[in-house]
């Protein structure tokens, strides 16, 4: 599969979850990625964006207000755009398929982020990737 790198562009339609009088506006996040961002938040006023890397690891970049922290290498070997969730605060939780073609895990607590996790399920297809992807249809495809 030949994975065209991306430069990250985020447009920030959240801003307003972020900053409720503030008009749109795009925000550069810098960066190259090889999938679409994944974005969660586990606080009114923070956002956390996933991406795979040039390196297929899981790169994370937090804002929180109005400050950006710089991206952090997560590791991983992902084959596929991860997914990301928040259940609750200070807890976010990362899916995404590796190059095992197993999901993997990998979650975010208030003691840092814990290490990956093999859940198994071997994936024979990846599906292509889509605007609006269901986790279910991506389930469709497990042996």
């Amino acid at each position: 599969m030949n994975l065209v790198k991306q430069k990250i562009s985020v447009f920030i339609f959240l801003i307003t979850f972020l900053f409720p009088f503030a008009a749109r506006a795009t925000l550069d996040l810098g960066g190259v990625a090889t999938s679409e961002p994944a974005v969660a938040s586990w606080a009114k006023t923070r956002l956390d964006v996933f991406i795979r890397g040039a390196d297929n690891h899981l790169w994370h970049r937090a804002g929180v207000a109005d400050k950006w922290y710089p991206w952090e290498d997560l590791g991983g070997d992902l084959l596929y755009d991860p997914a990301a969730v928040s259940w609750g605060e200070d807890r976010i939780d990362i899916f995404a398929i590796g190059s095992n073609r197993h999901m993997w895990h990998i979650a975010w607590t208030s003691s840092g982020w814990s290490a990956w996790n093999d859940l198994g399920a071997y994936f024979r297809e990846v599906p292509p990737p889509h605007p609006g992807l269901k986790i279910d249809s991506i389930f469709s495809v497990l042996d």
